[in-house]
C-alpha cells in the first residue's frame, strides 16, 4: 500500500473510513462556508462605503445647485426697489425658505455620513450652510417692511457665506470627496479581488483534499474489491485453489476469509460430487449394458415366440400334406389291384379320389409356401428404412402374424379387422410399424386368454384392429375385452422394465420400445385411450409421413 493511503488501511472498518471521510467534506464544505462568508462581508463592508461615499457626493453636488440658484435669486432680488421688494408673495418666500431648509438637511446628512477623521470638515461646511440660512431667512423676514436692513442683512451677512460656500468650500469639499471616492472604489475593487481570491484559493485546497481523501479511500476499496473479483472469475473458470486471503481488518476482510472458505468447501464437495459422478458414470454404463442385453433378449423371446407360432402355423399344412400324401399311396395301390383286376369302375373311382387329395395337397403346400413367402419378405425389410406403405396391407399381415405367434388354439381368439378404406398409404419404416402393431396385438392376445382363464362359460375373447385417417393423421387403434389396466397404472405402462404381466412373462420392454419407434422415429403418438371394457392402445401416425427430426 502506498504511504500517502497507509493510514486509510490502519481503520478497522469501511463504515470508519467512510465516516472520515464524510466529516473531512463536512470541515472542508464549513470551512468554504466560513471563508465565503468573511469574503461577502468584506465586500458587503467595502461596498457600504462605497455607497456612502456615492450618496454624499450626490448629497454635495446638489446642495451646491441648490445654493447656487438661492444665491442667483437673491442677486435678483436685490436690485429691486422696496416697493418691488414688497410686492414678493408670501407663499414663495416660505416655498424658497423651505428649499433651503432641504439643502441645510443635505449638508446635515453629508456630516452624518462623513468619517470621524474627516467630520471637522463636514461640521464646518454644515456651520456655514446653516449661517448662510439663517442670514436669507432673515432677509425674507425684513424684506417689505424695512428695506435698508433687509439689503444690509443680504450685503453683509448672506453674501459673503454665499461666496465663501459656493467659490471655495463647495468646491473643496466636492473634490475631496471625488478623491475619497476613488480611493474607496479602488478599494470596493481590491476587498473583492482578494475575497474571490480566497474564495476559488479555498475551494481549490478544498477540492484537491477531498479528492486526494477520494483516491486514498477508493484505492484502498477497490484493490480490495478487484482482488475478489479476480478470485470469483478464476472459481467460476474451474480453479477451485483459488484463494483472496486479504490481509485486512474491515469488512472486505470479512468477506476474503468467508470467500476462502467457500472455496474450500465447494473444492471439497466439488471432488465429493466428481467421486460420485464417476460412480454414476460407471453404474450407468453397466445399466446401459445390462439394458441392451435385456432388449436384446427382448428381440429375441418375440422372435422366438414368432417362430414358434409360425412353425406351428406351418406344421398344419405340412401335416395335411403328408396325411393326403400317405393317402394317396395306399389308393395307388389300390388302383393297381383294381387294373390288374380288369375292374374299371374301381381303378376310376380311385383315380378321382387320389386326384381330389392331390389338389388338397397343393392347396395347403400353397398355405405353407404363403407363410414362407411373407417371412421372406418380413426378414428383407431393413430397420429403420421408410418408404410408402399400404398401412392397412401392413396392419392385416402384422396381425396375421401376432395370431399365429399366440397360438391361440388352447383358447379361441377372434382378431376382428376393421380397416379405412381412405388410410391409403403412409412413409414409413415397415418393419418398425410392424413390429409395433405385433406388440399391441400380441399383448391384446395375452390379455383377452388371460381372462378367458379364469372366466365363466359365457366369456367370448375378443381383440379389434381399426384404422381410420382423423385430422391430418392415421390411427391404429388395438383394443381388447381383458382386464384392462389397473387403476393409476396408466402413465407407466410406457416406462422402461415396467410390466402388467406375471413375473418371467414379460421384460416391461415391448411397449417402451413400441413408443421409442412412434414417438421418436416417426413423429407420432402411442397413447393409452378409455375403452368401455378391456383396454385399448392408439398408434398416431402424421398421415404426410413427416418423422421426428426430419426436415
Amino acid at each position: 500500500m502506498p504511504v500517502g493511503t497507509r493510514w486509510v488501511g490502519r481503520l478497522r472498518s469501511i463504515r470508519s473510513k467512510l465516516a472520515v471521510g464524510f466529516f473531512a467534506l463536512v470541515a472542508l464544505v464549513t470551512a468554504n462556508t466560513a471563508l465565503y462568508s468573511w469574503g461577502a462581508a468584506q465586500r458587503a463592508e467595502a461596498f457600504g462605503r462605497l455607497q456612502r461615499g456615492i450618496e454624499r457626493q450626490t448629497l454635495l453636488r446638489d446642495a451646491q445647485y441648490r445654493t447656487e440658484d438661492q444665491q442667483r435669486y437673491f442677486d435678483l432680488i436685490g436690485v429691486l426697489d422696496a416697493e418691488a421688494m414688497a410686492a414678493v408673495p408670501a407663499d414663495e418666500r416660505a416655498r424658497f425658505a423651505a428649499r433651503f431648509d432641504t439643502t441645510t438637511a443635505m449638508v446635515g446628512r453629508v456630516a452624518q455620513l462623513t468619517a470621524p477623521e474627516r467630520r471637522p470638515l463636514a461640521d464646518s461646511l454644515r456651520a456655514r450652510t446653516e449661517r448662510l440660512g439663517e442670514a436669507w431667512t432673515a432677509f425674507l423676514a425684513l424684506q417689505g417692511r424695512d428695506a435698508e436692513r433687509a439689503l444690509e442683512t443680504l450685503y453683509v451677512r448672506a453674501d459673503p457665506l454665499a461666496r465663501q460656500l459656493i467659490d471655495a468650500d463647495f468646491p473643496a469639499a466636492v473634490e475631496a470627496q471625488e478623491r475619497l471616492l476613488a480611493d474607496l472604489s479602488a478599494g470596493f475593487l481590491r476587498t473583492s479581488r482578494r475575497s474571490n481570491l480566497l474564495t476559488w484559493l479555498g475551494l481549490a485546497v478544498s477540492a484537491l483534499i477531498g479528492a486526494l481523501l477520494a483516491f486514498a479511500i477508493s484505492r484502498d476499496l477497490l484493490a480490495a474489491v478487484e482482488s475478489l473479483r479476480r478470485g470469483a472469475e478464476a472459481l467460476g473458470a474451474g480453479r477451485r485453489d483459488t484463494r483472496v486471503a486479504l490481509d485486512r481488518r474491515d469488512e472486505l476482510g470479512d468477506v476474503s476469509a468467508a470467500f476462502d472458505a467457500m472455496a474450500a468447501r465447494l473444492d471439497a464437495r466439488t471432488a465429493e460430487v466428481e467421486a460420485q459422478r464417476d460412480s454414476l458414470t460407471a453404474a450407468l454404463t453397466e445399466l446401459r449394458a445390462t439394458q441392451a442385453q435385456l432388449v436384446q433378449r427382448e428381440k429375441l423371446a418375440s422372435l422366438g415366440e414368432l417362430t414358434a407360432g409360425i412353425a406351428h402355423e406351418i406344421q398344419n399344412p405340412l401335416n395335411f400334406v403328408t396325411n393326403f400324401s400317405a393317402i394317396n399311396a395306399e389308393l395307388s395301390g389300390d388302383l393297381r389291384e383294381a387294373v390288374h383286376e380288369g375292374d374299371l369302375g374301381e381303378a376310376l373311382a380311385l383315380a378321382d379320389e387320389i386326384a381330389a387329395n392331390a389338389i388338397r395337397v397343393q392347396h395347403h403346400g400353397g398355405r405353407a409356401d404363403g407363410i414362407v413367402r411373407a417371412m421372406l419378405e418380413h426378414s428383407r425389410q431393413r430397420p429403420g428404412e421408410r418408404a410408402p406403405t399400404d398401412v392397412n396391407a401392413l396392419v392385416e399381415e402384422h396381425a396375421a402374424l401376432a395370431w399365429q405367434a399366440a397360438r391361440p388354439g388352447e383358447v379361441p381368439v377372434d382378431v376382428a379387422l376393421d380397416l379405412g378404406a381412405d388410410v391409403g398409404e403412409v412413409v414409413l419404416s415397415p418393419s418398425e410399424i410392424g413390429r409395433v402393431v405385433v406388440n399391441l396385438v400380441g399383448n391384446a392376445i395375452d390379455a383377452v386368454q388371460e381372462r378367458a382363464a379364469g372366466a365363466s362359460d359365457g366369456y367370448a375373447p375378443a381383440v379389434t384392429v381399426r384404422t381410420r385417417r382423423v385430422d391430418g393423421e392415421v390411427v391404429v387403434r388395438v383394443e381388447d375385452n381383458g382386464p384392462g389396466l389397473a387403476p393409476g397404472t396408466e402413465g407407466r405402462v410406457f416406462q422402461p422394465f415396467y410390466t402388467t404381466k406375471p413375473t418371467g412373462q414379460g421384460t416391461g420392454l415391448g411397449l417402451s420400445l413400441s413408443h421409442d419407434i412412434v414417438a421418436g422415429g416417426h413423429g407420432g403418438a402411442l397413447v393409452h385411450v378409455p375403452s368401455a371394457e378391456g383396454a385399448a392402445f392408439e398408434v398416431r401416425l402424421p398421415a404426410d409421413g413427416r418423422a421426428a427430426g426430419s426436415a
